[in-house]
């Protein structure tokens, strides 16, 4: 039981996390097509691109399969209440998906306009600030 509850804990927080992660790497670099009319410009370096999933996928996996434990295993045996998180969809449910989502549409949009104000142009037709 006590596996099995951590099991499931743990893969509901890493599936909206792979949401997450997916959202910050394409929303803006969809959304950086239209500011460079679709040119082809990357707005992120290749190298980033080519590890984002290599680092932000499986660090967090071997970071939770390793360290990750909301409860010891005897407090859990002791208190069967806590089982109820799970049966009634605290970790993994439309909401919880929902807050995730809009977390990284947010972040997106946070990264999207912080580089897009980083290499703005300060100067103006003349040449002056």
């Amino acid at each position: 039981m006590v596996k099995g509850r951590e099991f499931y804990r743990r893969n509901s927080r890493l599936i909206c996390y792979n949401f997450w992660k997916n959202f910050i790497l394409v929303i803006p670099s969809f959304l950086y097509g239209f500011f460079n009319i679709f040119s082809g410009q990357q707005l992120y370096d290749s190298t980033l691109i080519e590890l984002y999933n290599v680092l932000y996928c499986q660090m967090p996996i071997i970071y939770f399969a390793l360290h990750d434990k909301e409860y010891p295993e005897k407090e859990l045996n002791s208190h069967p209440h806590y089982y109820n998180e799970g049966r009634l969809g605290k970790y993994f449910s439309k909401n919880t998906f929902y807050y995730w989502a809009f977390n990284g549409i947010l972040y997106s949009n946070v990264i999207l306009y912080g580089l897009l104000m980083s290499i703005a142009n300060p100067y103006d037709e003349n040449g002056l600030t």
